[in-house]
């Protein structure tokens, strides 16, 4: 007999704003940024959100873009517990990896630059153009395996603009 989880047609669930080709100056390079926006943040035009930015962007929601065809569903695990009350609504920023990926996500001259890129660029152009909450205790960033270490950096290195890390 299948899975449940097999029965279930892989999508995005709620709705995502796409920036192709965001160029990255530090880095000098360029790389696509979704962004999963909360239920009520259409409707709530005055409510300000919290942001967790994630790493290796490619993998948390999209099937089509995600390794082996098989995201990490971060967007169906995040409106489950905003719909159970466990979690306050939130934004979720993915920045997509670059074939350099092990060395921006970690602590040599381009993690350096990855990490200049989150915290002078790519955060301020989120806090202008969503409807955010800016201060670091609404600012966190997740990642997993070499993810998890750039987000223990940027942590460590930024703690006046990220204020949590999940790795």
């Amino acid at each position: 007999s299948k899975s449940k989880s097999a029965l279930i047609k892989p999508k995005i669930i709620g709705r995502v704003e796409y920036h192709k080709k965001f160029y990255a100056k530090a880095l000098n390079n360029r790389r696509d940024i979704i962004v999963w926006l909360p239920p009520s943040y259409k409707k709530e035009k005055q409510k300000h959100y919290p942001v967790l930015y994630m790493h290796d962007g490619q993998n948390i929601m999209d099937p089509k873009t995600a390794y082996i065809g098989v995201d990490w569903q971060v967007d169906e695990t995040v409106t489950r517990l905003i719909k159970a009350g466990d979690l306050q609504e939130i934004i979720v920023v993915g920045i997509y990896n670059t074939p350099e990926r092990l060395e921006e996500y970690s602590d040599s001259a381009k993690g350096k630059n990855y990490m200049r890129f989150m915290a002078e660029q790519l955060k301020p152009f989120i806090d202008k153009y969503y409807r955010t909450l800016s201060d670091k205790e609404y600012t966190a960033v997740m990642g997993s395996s070499m993810g998890g270490l750039i987000s223990f950096l940027l942590v460590w290195n930024y703690p006046n603009v990220f204020g949590k890390a999940a790795c």
